[in-house]
């Protein structure tokens, strides 16, 4: 029988992970059961203090990493609170927001915060492409939670927080026939790049997996044009800050701009390949691009001056005997 036909979904709540005294890390290994779908995080929390000198990223910039790492050294997840808030979040599943709860994108104030997360690690929560088999006593699977330094997150802030992470699992199928490939991991993958000056600025890409999507967040400056570029002079896709915010609208239903923390809709890029075809991660896979195939596979990005550059990456990646 399939895969769908031969399992069912189960969810698990596992112990609260509490914030260190002025930040730092916090972690647990996952469950040796069934196969890893994706896994939520409930994050709360709440700042006091006389606030000052307040982080640019606002309220995600409690949470200073998120990794789901195995023993074997694959990450597959390692991104920030920030990346997660304001590029991730809109592409995880449907294009919906998955947590239209939280305040993470606003400006670090005092009282309470949401920074709930959902956290993908098949593709989507209907194909069995990507997911993780934890059911093996030689083989761990760990989430880490780093919390930021207090005082990056404002000078005189003092912040309390608790995560409660709840994982989601398949059960596996009792004949072996019936049970999925799991010979691709689906990676996510965060990096920062300091832009030196104004102009056109190139980031480009590793050429060795399979791209679902990259997506970049530019921290204090704008851009005023953005190119994805191959082999050297071959322009896949090119847009302005109000064409990049139509295409956003088109695959989302939502508007781009932001207000809170960051406000406009000038300094995020979303080069997505799974929702070009309007289904979201659930569609086909006629857009993503092949590095392996290509010498070059770079974001072009023209910028009113320095600043850094955010980027997440999200990938296939095949795994040796998977």
């Amino acid at each position: 029988m399939p895969f769908e036909t031969s399992t069912r979904l189960r969810t698990r709540v596992l112990p609260t992970l509490t914030k260190p005294s002025g930040g730092g890390v916090t972690q647990i290994d996952l469950p040796q059961s069934g196969y890893l779908g994706w896994i939520t995080l409930n994050i709360t929390g709440s700042i006091s203090g006389t606030l000052s000198s307040p982080n640019p990223l606002g309220l995600a910039s409690v949470v200073r990493r998120v990794r789901v790492i195995t023993n074997t050294g694959l990450d597959l997840v390692n991104i920030s609170g920030a990346g997660y808030h304001y590029l991730l979040r809109d592409t995880v599943f449907g294009f919906y927001d998955p947590v239209p709860q939280s305040n993470a994108r606003n400006a670090v104030a005092t009282g309470a915060f949401n920074l709930d997360m959902v956290i993908p690690i098949a593709l989507n929560i209907r194909d069995p492409v990507g997911l993780v088999l934890l059911q093996n006593k030689d083989f761990t699977v760990t989430l880490v939670v780093e919390w930021e330094a207090d005082t990056s997150v404002a000078t005189g802030a003092t912040v309390s927080a608790t995560c409660v992470p709840v994982v989601y699992l398949f059960e596996v199928p009792p004949r072996p026939e019936d049970r999925p490939d799991i010979s691709v991991a689906h990676v996510i993958y965060e990096d920062s790049t300091a832009i030196p000056a104004a102009g056109d600025f190139e980031y480009r890409w590793q050429r060795t997996n399979v791209y679902l999507g990259v997506y970049h967040l530019l921290t204090g400056t704008t851009y005023s044009r953005a190119r994805l570029r191959v082999q050297e002079g071959i322009f896949l896709e090119e847009h302005t800050p109000d064409t990049m915010r139509q295409r956003f609208a088109s695959l989302t239903g939502r508007d781009m701009n932001l207000s809170g923390a960051l406000t406009g809709y000038s300094q995020r890029i979303f080069w997505d390949f799974l929702g070009s075809d309007g289904l979201g991660v659930f569609g086909s896979v006629r857009d993503v691009i092949d590095g392996s195939r290509l010498t070059d596979l770079t974001s072009v990005i023209t910028t009113a001056g320095s600043g850094t550059l955010i980027t997440i990456r999200r990938m296939l990646v095949p795994l040796l005997g998977g």
